[in-house]
């Protein structure tokens, strides 16, 4: 597996190469002639704090396990990993899309473009909303079915509810959308260091005082309440700062179909091998929840996107 991993990622860096000399863009000599000691001076702030940041999300995020593991047993913290990893499918859509903003947001800043960054604002979180919706209404809706498929099944059916408030979190984390980098892309960068600074110091405390009472989801219940407080101290922050928010009536949309969906999940029942409860829900799930997103066309770029997938398949 490991071999498997590492291949993947040569055969990535072997095609980004070519594709680069494609591009007639790939160099091997730098040219430093444009650093000037002002321009190095914001380089050397701009890149210790990137550092920090990633460092300290590392910690933040991920400190929960470590104390689980710490406070009730070794077993426990293995559990919670697991579905750790499995709460965190919910947030892979925000990666492509911090991806596909960070360039047109970091540009913005530089022309001082604040309606575009309020409309990327704006739309990541709807599509990011509706997608994550999805794909924890999917999750949530086969868990037990996916439980009984793993060795030990018994075991790690304890951490069920640990899935419901992580995916909570995740929820909460793709409908602020793309708060870090607006403010990392600001003049403002400093902030998110800070920020994370308190997520760590929250999560700790309220780790200490969950854990001892409700074990594995005390820990999902700290994790989520401070991930909530996080972007809401962010969300607080840019529109301070900025006078920009995220949401707009398509957002209360969402919530109202996804509660919807989540009412139908535990209403229709499936009695067969898991394999096929999961494939029956899941086609379910999908036809009603996109049928109905389409239909109240809470986002144009979404149906767009539908109606070309469509058109593939005919």
């Amino acid at each position: 597996f490991v071999m498997g991993v590492v291949a993947n990622y040569l055969l990535v860096f072997l095609g980004l190469v070519f594709y680069t000399k494609w591009l007639k863009q790939f160099y091997l000599k730098i040219d430093f002639k444009f650093i000037t000691k002002p321009l190095a001076k914001e380089m050397r702030q701009y890149s210790v704090f990137g550092l920090l940041n990633a460092l300290g999300s590392q910690v933040a995020f991920r400190i929960d396990t470590l104390m689980v593991a710490a406070m009730v047993s070794i077993s426990s913290g293995g559990i919670y990993a697991i579905v750790n990893v499995i709460s965190d499918v919910i947030t892979k859509p925000l990666k492509s899309i911090e991806s596909i903003s960070s360039p047109i947001i970091s540009k913005s800043w530089d022309t001082n473009d604040v309606e575009e960054i309020k409309k990327i604002y704006q739309k990541s979180s709807i599509i990011l909303l509706i997608t994550g919706c999805y794909i924890f209404l999917g999750i949530w809706g086969s868990i037990d079915d996916l439980f009984s498929l793993m060795p030990n099944s018994e075991e790690v059916r304890m951490g069920k509810n640990v899935i419901l408030f992580l995916g909570l979190a995740k929820l909460a984390d793709l409908a602020t959308s793309v708060n870090s980098l607006i403010i990392g892309y600001s003049k403002k960068f400093r902030f998110n260091f800070y920020a994370l600074m308190v997520l760590g110091v929250l999560n700790v405390i309220l780790n200490l005082a969950f854990i001892p009472k409700y074990q594995m989801v005390g820990a999902a219940m700290a994790t989520f309440s401070s991930i909530v407080l996080f972007n809401l101290i962010k969300l607080i922050y840019i529109w301070v700062q900025f006078k920009m928010q995220p949401f707009t009536f398509a957002t209360l949309k969402i919530l109202a179909i996804a509660t919807i969906c989540w009412s139908m999940v535990y209403v229709v029942p499936f009695h067969f091998s898991p394999f096929v409860n999961i494939l029956l829900r899941s086609i379910l799930l999908t036809a009603v929840y996109w049928g109905v997103t389409w239909v109240a066309n809470i986002s144009p770029d979404v149906n767009e996107m539908v109606r070309k997938t469509i058109k593939r398949f005919l």
